[in-house]
């Protein structure tokens, strides 16, 4: 299993620092730096952007790095002034909307993806503003784009079983949706 990358989109809020961490399975081997960095840059312009609409402008992306499971290869692109859009109180960091990436066979489980920098206008009682619909569904289709890059390597996104740090299973995602706002209590302390 050593054709898959590992991305992560790193993010302050606060002054704490958050992740959330992609896979993606590949078409073939990535040799160069240059092919991590074009799946970056894919990323930075391709979904950032829908999850920047639900987010509050307090929240930074601060860096989006990756790395080949097993490999040597990895890259770190640094960025500043990257914000969410909304206007308003953000909510602490443990509040978040949370996605579920579906699995396409039985080989793993589904995935999740929990998104913070809520903002209090946009969450009454515990539930997501109807408003945000529209880009929760951008978010999903974004998350679930396959990228070609200039070396016509494929990154597909995938949901990865890692088992004392080894992947063990791999499977590519049928769908992804918003499920609900959650409290996130890993990201508590």
């Amino acid at each position: 299993m050593s054709n898959i990358v590992r991305l992560e989109h790193r993010q302050r809020l606060f002054g704490k620092e958050l992740m959330n961490v992609y896979h993606y399975l590949t078409s073939s081997e990535v040799l160069f730096a240059e092919e991590l960095l074009e799946l970056i840059v894919h990323f930075v312009d391709t979904i950032v952007p829908p999850i920047q609409q639900i987010q509050s402008e307090k929240l930074e992306t601060t860096g989006v790095y990756a790395t080949v499971v097993g490999g040597t290869i990895e890259v770190l692109l640094p960025l500043e002034g990257v914000t969410g859009l909304l206007q308003g109180d953000a909510m602490p960091r443990f509040v978040t909307y949370t996605f579920r990436m579906n699995r396409a066979t039985k080989a793993t489980r589904s995935g999740r993806k929990a998104i913070a920098g809520c903002t209090e206008g946009f969450i009454v009682d515990g539930v997501a503003d109807p408003a945000l619909d529209d880009d929760f569904i951008a978010i999903g289709l974004a998350i679930n784009t396959t990228f070609r890059g200039v070396s016509s390597i494929e990154f597909v996104p995938a949901i990865v079983r890692f088992e004392n740090g080894v992947p063990t299973a791999a499977n590519t995602i049928s769908s992804v949706e918003f499920t609900k706002v959650s409290t996130q209590n890993t990201r508590k302390s």
